[in-house]
């Protein structure tokens, strides 16, 4: 059981804030060293998102096809064929836009 006089004094100090000789300099320490980790984080996310293949979703295949301007029998069989073939739908979308058309028409007739 506490006394009376401890109560009061623990309520006295709750609220205070100790503070330490050369506390800026601590203080500033301790920013650097958050940036740095920040830093490492992002970092690591970067190298992360790079080592993991892209996904790309059917609606997108289907939106870079369409906006190729395809006859719609064209759209269709390269749709498909696409999404039949990952490793043809990945060359499809790592050609840069000017050059998909004329890939496509070689990825179809292979």
């Amino acid at each position: 059981m506490t006394s009376p006089g401890t109560t009061s004094q623990s309520a006295q100090f709750k609220g205070k804030k100790r503070k330490v000789s050369g506390g800026d300099d601590i203080d500033a320490d301790m920013i650097k060293i958050i940036q740095l980790v920040a830093e490492a984080i992002k970092e690591g996310n970067s190298i992360l998102e790079k080592s993991q293949p892209q996904v790309y979703s059917v609606q997108e295949l289907w939106n870079d096809l369409e906006a190729l301007e395809l006859p719609s029998t064209v759209l269709m069989d390269a749709y498909l064929l696409l999404i039949e073939n990952p490793v043809k739908k990945k060359a499809f979308f790592g050609c840069p836009f000017e050059g998909r058309k004329n890939l496509l028409g070689r990825l179809m007739h292979d």
